[in-house]
């Protein structure tokens, strides 16, 4: 478990109890925490126990908390698309047009 949780807004044992919590309960697909505009489910908590990979809303969430304390502008970019684009995955959207012509 990250040793600064305090980035979350509340103390170390506090955020650590909520999370052993999480890990101890059943998944019920329900939105367990919201973050900006990111939703944190059981799932994207059940990540942060080991050390394989964390989930993509959690890394998202994170960022946001970052950048909102920052002093100067800054943009983010989701963990899915920065990591299309360093990895040479990302293939540009193409513009669809509807069976009459229309875009």
């Amino acid at each position: 478990m990250p040793e600064n949780w305090k980035i979350f807004g509340c103390c170390t044992a506090i955020a650590k109890h909520k999370v052993k919590t999480l890990w101890a309960a059943e998944d019920q697909g329900k939105v367990e925490a919201v973050v900006g505009p990111y939703k944190l489910f059981y799932t994207s908590f059940r990540t942060l126990h080991g050390t394989e990979w964390l989930a993509d809303d959690l890394i998202d969430a994170y960022i946001f908390i970052l950048a909102e304390k920052q002093q100067d502008r800054v943009h983010q970019l989701s963990a899915v698309i920065a990591g299309c684009l360093f990895n040479g995955r990302f293939q540009p959207l193409r513009k669809e047009l509807l069976e009459d012509g229309r875009p």
